[in-house]
């Protein structure tokens, strides 16, 4: 634990989102609550995660882990025009390709609300444009792909885990997400 906290703390060089981090899936974690650490070895700019969540690990992984341990690894040679990040939860990915890829527009799609609101945050100052909708390639609706429907959506909600064999997430909320399907054209 000593080690995972004293790299935390190096490379994201601030002791509350160490703190943050260690706190995800226990009891003293707060998944309603704001925070954010500065990038400080990418735009400068502060990147936005709400405690408890899976979020925290995410921001560790993709933007703090170096070289290729990191997240997502790419080899200097790759040079996208246009990225996707279809699922862009809260934009930390869309940060870090923006970051990558200076001279390429990044579209950042995320169905779920409470997600659009950090998304938009992270987005704020970055070339980033965010749309609050999903996309997805298999028609959910009728075999012809078209009419609209609703799908519900479960959050996790950490818990402890103090037993191996116990689930770490449970259901806390459901989100219905309105479907519209579009014609192919």
């Amino acid at each position: 634990m000593l080690k995972k906290k004293l790299k935390a703390l190096l490379r994201s060089r601030s002791a509350r989102f160490t703190r943050d981090l260690l706190a995800v899936g226990s009891t003293h974690a707060d998944g309603n609550a704001c925070n954010s650490v500065s990038w400080w070895n990418g735009d400068g700019r502060p990147v936005h995660y709400r405690c408890g969540t899976s979020d925290v690990g995410l921001v560790y992984d993709i933007l703090f882990k170096p070289g290729r341990r990191a997240e997502y690894w790419l080899p200097a040679e790759v040079s996208p025009r246009v990225v996707f990040d279809i699922g862009a939860n809260i934009g930390v990915t869309a940060r870090y390709l923006a970051q990558r890829f200076p001279h390429a527009e990044i579209h950042g799609f995320e169905p779920i609300p409470a997600n659009v609101e950090v998304l938009r945050a992270n987005a704020e100052g970055a070339p980033i444009h965010v749309h609050p909708y999903g996309l997805r390639p298999v028609p959910l609706l009728h075999p012809t792909g078209r009419g609209t429907g609703w799908i519900a959506l479960g959050a996790p909600n950490p818990l402890p885990a103090p037993k191996r064999s116990a689930p770490r997430y449970a259901p806390r909320a459901t989100c219905s997400l309105r479907l519209t399907a579009c014609n192919r054209t």
